[in-house]
C-alpha cells in the first residue's frame, strides 16, 4: 500500500470501535495524524493500544499521529474544548453512533440513518445560500451493508459488549465456544435457503473506501456524495455459518427460531457508482472475512477482555 507524504489531521469520531479502528489503521499508515474522540460506551480506548502496534507507531509518534478525547458528542462544550485545543481538521469521519439490527428503512435504527443524511444536505445547501456562491464543503454519505471480519493480523476485530447483534460476531462466539448455539430468525423467507440473505463486507475493504472518500472528497470543489458499499453479491445465514465453520475448522451449532421483526428476506447492495466514481470495490471475498474473524476471535476469546 502506498505511503502519502501529508500532514493532514482526520478527526475520528467513534473511532475506538470496530470500523473505526480499522479505517484509523489505513489513515496512518497513508500518512494521515488521526484525533480520536469517543465515549467508550460501546468500544474499548485498548483498541488504539492495538493500532499502534500494528502500524509500528512509538510511545513518542503516537502523541503526535494518534490523540484520543473521551468525549460525547453530546457534550457541546467538552467536543467544542477539542476543537479549540486541537489542530485544525481537515476531513472528519463519523461513526460515532448506536446501532442495532436491520437494513434499509424498515425500523428506527434505518430512519435514524436517513435522517443523519438529510440533516449532513441541509448542512451542505446552509453553506450555499447565496446562489451565485458555491459552498466550500464536501460531504460524501458512505450506505455500508454487513462489515465482517478483521485486521488479518488478528489484533484488532469487532468486540460488542454483552450478547452480540449482528450475525457474525455471534457465530464467531459459538466457534470459540463463548455460547452454546447460534438462534437463527426464521428459515421460511423466500430465499434458496428460506434463511435471510445479506450483503457481507470485509471490515478492510470498507475502511479502505473511507479513506479512498476522503481522497476522493479532495479532489472535488464541493458537492454531496452518496456511495453504496458492498460487494453487490449476497449470502444467507446458512451460507455464512457453513463458511464460518470451514474457517474454524468444525461444526458450528444453530437452531432455528422465529422471525425477527424488522428484519426483511433479501438486501445487497448495488456498488457500481463506488466502483465507477470513487474508484473503489470491494476485494476480499467471503472465505477472508471468516479466516481474518476467526484469527480476531481465537486470539481474543474474550475480545479485548
Amino acid at each position: 500500500m502506498g505511503t502519502m507524504t501529508t500532514t493532514k489531521t482526520i478527526l475520528v469520531t467513534g473511532g475506538c470501535g470496530f470500523i473505526g479502528s480499522h479505517t484509523i489503521v489505513l489513515l496512518l499508515e497513508q500518512g494521515y495524524n488521526v484525533v480520536v474522540v469517543d465515549n467508550l460506551s460501546n468500544s474499548k480506548k485498548v483498541s488504539l493500544d492495538r493500532v499502534q502496534k500494528i502500524v509500528g507507531l512509538d510511545d513518542e509518534q503516537r502523541k503526535i499521529r494518534l490523540t484520543f478525547h473521551e468525549v460525547d458528542l453530546c457534550d457541546e462544550p467538552a467536543l467544542r474544548r477539542v476543537f479549540e485545543t486541537g489542530p485544525t481538521f481537515d476531513a472528519c469521519i463519523h461513526f460515532a453512533g448506536l446501532k442495532v439490527f436491520g437494513a434499509g428503512i424498515t425500523n428506527a435504527y434505518g430512519r435514524t440513518k436517513y435522517m443523519l443524511e438529510e440533516v449532513l444536505k441541509d448542512f451542505y445547501n446552509s453553506k450555499t445560500l447565496d446562489k451565485d456562491k458555491k459552498s466550500t464543503w464536501t460531504v460524501a454519505l458512505l450506505r455500508y451493508f454487513n462489515p465482517v471480519g478483521a485486521h488479518p493480523s488478528g489484533e484488532i476485530g469487532e468486540n460488542p459488549n454483552g450478547i452480540p447483534n449482528n450475525l457474525m460476531p455471534y457465530v464467531s462466539q459459538v466457534a470459540v465456544g463463548r455460547r452454546e448455539f447460534l438462534t437463527v430468525f426464521g428459515d421460511d423467507y423466500d430465499t434458496p435457503d428460506g434463511t435471510g440473505v445479506r450483503d457481507y463486507i470485509h471490515v478492510m475493504d470498507l475502511a479502505q473506501a473511507h479513506v479512498t472518500a476522503i481522497d476522493y472528497m479532495t479532489k472535488k470543489d464541493h458537492g454531496v456524495f452518496t456511495f453504496n458499499l458492498g460487494t453487490g453479491t449476497g449470502y444467507s445465514v446458512v451460507d455464512m455459518v457453513k463458511a464460518m465453520s470451514k474457517a474454524c475448522g468444525h461444526e458450528i451449532k444453530y437452531k432455528v427460531g422465529p422471525r425477527r421483526p424488522g428484519d426483511i428476506a433479501t438486501c445487497y447492495a448495488d456498488p457500481t457508482y463506488a466502483r465507477e466514481d470513487l474508484g473503489w470495490e470491494a476485494k476480499l471475498g467471503l472465505e477472508e472475512m471468516c479466516r481474518d474473524l476467526w484469527e480476531w476471535q481465537s486470539k481474543n476469546p474474550n475480545g479485548f477482555d
